[in-house]
Order: structure tokens, then C-alpha cells, then sequence
């Protein structure tokens, strides 16, 4: 028999906003097309995205808090800290593939200590 197992159980993560804290949903493919649909957004009025993106940072916290993160946005958060509220939020979101073990390597540099920027190339010799 074969066993498919996907992702990890999902902790309780919590947005915090001007120290008011609510509690996040596990994100899901309906937040997922929010941030979509708010990243493509460049061409429509500024309240059209205004009110798309307060409704995507409604969307990653759970229902029963979702009108008073609405009323505390409206109340208490301006334009500029909305934004980053957005941005770290996509940020957590666009980087996290739960079916993908972290790296264990850290790369390499393209110029400083660790490059081969500007290296001789090594000069074969033919074995014998």
C-alpha cells in the first residue's frame, strides 16, 4: 500500500497590527487567488485596490475576527503601514512550499570571498 503524505499540520500563527493581535488561518488556495488577484492588480482605481487589499488581509485571518481587524483597519491603519501589512504577507506567502525541504546550502557569492569571479582558469594536465 502507498502512503501520499503532503505539508506539515499548521501551527497557530498570529498577525499582529499596533499590538492587536488576530489569529491567522491556514492559508489556503482561496487567500493564495486573493494574493494573486492583489499582486495583478496596477491598472484599476485607487479604491478598487484599496478595498481588494484590505479584503485579501482580511482573508488570512480567521472569520470570527474579521470585523474587528475591518473596523480596526478602517479606525487605525493608514495607506503607508497597509501596504506593508500587504507586503509581508505576500512575502511569508510567495517564499513558503511546504512539500520542499529547506537547503542545507547557503550558496555561493558572485563576487567576494567565496566567488570564482576573476579566477585564472586551472590548466589541465594530461594524466599519465
Amino acid at each position: 500500500m502507498t502512503r501520499y503524505q503532503f505539508g506539515e499540520a499548521e501551527d497557530d500563527d498570529t498577525l499582529v497590527i499596533q499590538g492587536r493581535e488576530y489569529q491567522m488561518q491556514p492559508i489556503g488556495m482561496a487567500v493564495t487567488r486573493r494574493m494573486l488577484s492583489v499582486l495583478k492588480m496596477g491598472d484599476d482605481n485607487a479604491e478598487g485596490r484599496t478595498e481588494a487589499t484590505i479584503d485579501y488581509v482580511l482573508a488570512n485571518v480567521i472569520p470570527e475576527q474579521r470585523d474587528q481587524l475591518r473596523t480596526h483597519i478602517d479606525e487605525s491603519v493608514g495607506a503607508k503601514l497597509l501596504a506593508q501589512i500587504v507586503t509581508g504577507l505576500v512575502g511569508s506567502q510567495a517564499d513558503v512550499d511546504p512539500t520542499q525541504p529547506p537547503s542545507s546550502s547557503t550558496g555561493s557569492t558572485g563576487t567576494g570571498l567565496g566567488s570564482t569571479d576573476g579566477a585564472v582558469p586551472a590548466v589541465s594536465t594530461p594524466s599519465t
